[in-house]
């Protein structure tokens, strides 16, 4: 362990002194890999066992694992991989002899399917043969020896089965088994001697054919199988998928179907990423059926492939799905019911609900088998019901309503649940309830403001006013605050639909936003609020004005110089895409109004700021402040800190670019396209696909379509011809932000 962590923390001055440690270690290794396949995978042999000094056992699984640190210390290390590559054959030879499945692994397994899907995804267990996999893996992914690895990877596995042929041991399986997991950890490139179809005929179709197989080669001959899918011929592939099939069946064992499972899974992303899904189309109501019949009385661990397989199996026809979409629904349902105090299992549920919401041909059959559960559950007012379930039928039902699509949600959905939802938000004080009931409406909203519109209760409420209840209830000052997380964005998009219908409803909103900012500590709570004066200042920017002035802040002020303070001190730390783009724009609209018309109403606030004691650094850490001075505030006008504001997310957007520039550039000398992967993932704006995802309300935004740079420079560029700014602005402006418009090209003199 100690000689690990010298490898790790200090690579070059071990360098000297490398060889003194490697040797010894590898003859260890050497030596100790046939007796831990003799004792331990085969059982054949006494299991040596010791005590250290402090009484912990010493086993020669300890032995191996500190033997693997050791290694991955190599791996990790830039000054000590290049030791690697002459002995990767024979260290990857006993790396899979390490991967074989244990005497008592296997025991274990065949009797308890969860225990093998337990270490099978490394959840609650860890082994040698996981070290030995995990090993290989990183191996594989570290680009200088990724190449070593394939051609070793491939001499050691034709090495084990030649072995394998002449071996008749009952325990010859084990060490097929691991080749194929090992050959499973990588893909294997065509630059490689290594071929799927010939493997494939000659190895993988020979153990399936084998009448007395055991059920982990079984399975693990069909979970590589997958793994290779996209590259076999025709004929070969639809031979795998009936065995696919036959090994999926009641009559197989657990072990067997589970693999199967996880193999279904391998074929769908290897077809799928090769456009040949057709070649599942045969077989393919079988798979679901014989997988929605899978689900029942598993173990939870168990259960999660189960159903994340049968979502993806979901997605790959529309017409073959909807043709069962009855028995799907049913099986979701009951689920659902049994499993949502689950996190994991209620969001792989989630997900197959949202298959066949998101299928015009399961519509009729999912709100023929949901609704009536849904309607039960709301009126429930959640008395005797588990902890945790209403707020996932709230979930559910948000992927339903939207499924529906703009104007078809039926009326019966917005005549038996909308109202419910709402009720039942008004009526809670759960953070969970309050927030999903609020996303629950917003989904309404979204796709069914014409019927909310027409629709009224019995009382005569429309659906407006239910909608305004419930947003009132989310910004009481009295609720949880991080009730009103999401409250911004269902307002903005109820303001989109409704328009100038709120009439008296709309001030009403508008204190209860301003009431809650007053209570409201979290800073992304409070985006949240600020984010709908932000879009009311764009659309009504004289009208919220008029208000702000009219209403008082908690000095009994009026409310304009409080939002626009704490807007302005917000903003820099507004974050997603949507957000930190809508307050920007509204930024700058609003500093037009005030450069335009000189309203004295807006030109007169006055905001503090931190003066620059650092002689015009820009940023600095605390420690420089520190050394400059104590910090000092100073007040400027609200032109001013706009522009600062949007001069500093300019120079964001500038060195995103430069940075984006230059790692492409080094990328391209390296020829290293893991860097570029990276790089774009790093440089994507605040995740904006992954949110596009989450959110389908901002796909098209306009917003999100807007190059935020060019339009900052355009903009700051007009602002900056404006006598106005010689006058009133630039005299404020810091040397590092009259640097930062001329590096943009926006001239200000």
């Amino acid at each position: 362990m100690t000689s690990s962590s010298l490898l790790r923390w200090f690579p070059a001055a071990m360098a000297t002194f490398v060889m003194d440690l490697v040797t010894p270690v590898w003859n260890i290794f050497l030596a100790n890999t046939p007796l831990y396949v003799v004792s331990v995978v085969n059982c054949e042999g006494d299991k040596s066992e010791d005590c250290d000094s402090d009484g912990e056992l010493i086993t020669m699984e300890t032995c191996v694992f500190a033997v693997f640190e050791f290694i991955s210390g190599l791996v990790e290390s830039r000054q000590l991989r290049d030791l690697l590559p002459p002995i990767l054959p024979t260290l990857t030879l006993h790396l899979i002899s390490h991967m074989q499945p244990t005497h008592s692994q296997v025991e274990r397994w065949l009797g308890d399917v969860a225990q093998f899907v337990d270490e099978e995804e490394q959840i609650f267990s860890y082994s040698v043969r996981l070290s030995a996999h995990d090993l290989l893996e990183a191996m594989w992914e570290e680009p200088s020896l990724r190449n070593h690895t394939h051609s070793a990877i491939t001499a050691a596995v034709e090495k084990h089965l030649q072995t394998t042929r002449s071996n008749s041991s009952p325990n010859a399986w084990k060490i097929e088994e691991a080749c194929m997991l090992a050959l499973g950890c990588v893909i294997m490139t065509p630059n490689t001697s290594f071929s799927a179809q010939q493997f494939t005929e000659s190895v993988v179709m020979s153990t399936l054919q084998s009448p007395s197989g055991n059920p982990l080669l079984l399975g693990r001959s069909l979970w590589l199988a997958g793994k290779m899918a996209g590259r076999l011929k025709p004929g070969t592939l639809d031979q795998l998928l009936q065995s696919l099939v036959t090994a999926l069946l009641p009559t197989q064992h657990s072990v067997l179907r589970v693999l199967a499972a996880k193999a279904t899974c391998n074929f769908c992303s290897e077809l799928q990423a090769t456009n040949c899904t057709s070649r599942l189309l045969p077989i393919l109501p079988s798979l679901i059926s014989l997988l929605a019949a899978m689900t029942a009385d598993l173990p939870d661990i168990v259960l999660l492939v189960v159903i994340d397989t049968l979502q993806l199996v979901t997605r790959v026809d529309e017409s073959v799905t909807a043709r069962h979409a009855l028995q799907l629904s049913e099986v979701a349902l009951s689920l659902f019911l049994k499993h949502s105090h689950d996190p994991g299992l209620s969001s792989s549920l989630e997900d197959l609900f949202s298959v066949l919401a998101n299928n015009p041909g399961c519509h009729a059959d999912f709100h023929r088998s949901f609704l009536p559960s849904a309607v039960q559950l709301l009126e429930s007012n959640e008395t005797g019901i588990s902890l945790g379930l209403l707020p996932a039928v709230l979930d559910v039902l948000v992927l339903l309503v939207r499924g529906c699509g703009l104007g078809n949600v039926p009326n019966e959905v917005v005549r038996e649940i909308f109202p419910r939802v709402v009720r039942v938000g008004v009526a809670s004080d759960d953070v969970a309830m309050l927030q999903n009931a609020g996303e629950c409406v917003r989904a309404f909203v979204s796709m069914a403001m014409e019927d909310l519109v027409q629709w009224c209760d019995r009382e005569g409420e429309s659906g407006v006013l239910y909608v305004v209840r419930l947003a009132v209830h989310l910004l009481d000052p009295s609720r949880p605050e991080s009730s009103a997380a999401f409250i911004g964005r269902l307002l903005i998009v109820f303001f989109k639909k409704v328009g100038g219908m709120l009439g008296d409803h709309l001030q009403l909103l508008l204190r209860s936003v301003l009431s809650k900012m007053q209570s409201v500590k979290t800073a992304s709570v409070m985006q949240s609020l600020l984010l709908v004066y932000a879009y009311l200042l764009q659309t009504e920017l004289e009208a919220v004005v008029s208000f702000l002035c009219q209403v008082p802040d908690p000095r009994g002020q009026p409310a304009l110089n409080y939002v626009l303070k704490e807007w302005t001190s917000q903003h820099p730390f507004f974050f997603g895409s949507f957000e930190t783009r809508l307050s920007t724009v509204a930024l700058c609209q609003l500093l037009s109004h005030c450069v335009t018309t000189g309203n004295n109403l807006l030109c007169s606030v006055v905001v503090e700021e931190e003066e620059d004691n650092g002689c015009g650094l820009g940023v600095q850490t605390r420690a420089q402040k520190t050394a400059a001075g104590v910090t000092r505030k100073t007040a400027i006008p609200l032109p001013v800190k706009i522009v600062r504001l949007l001069v500093s997310d300019l120079q964001s957007h500038l060195e995103a670019s430069a940075e984006s520039e230059g790692s492409e550039c080094s990328a391209e000398e390296e020829g290293n396209e893991e860097v570029r992967e990276m790089e774009s993932l790093l440089t994507s704006e605040d995740g904006e696909s992954e949110e596009f995802d989450k959110d389908p309300e901002l796909h098209g935004d306009p917003l999100l379509q807007m190059d935020l740079q060019a339009h900052l420079v355009k903009y700051l560029g007009d602002i900056c011809q404006l006598p106005s700014f010689s006058s009133s602005i630039r005299p404020h402006l810091r040397p590092y932000e009259l640097v930062t418009l001329h590096s943009a090209g926006i001239h200000t003199n």
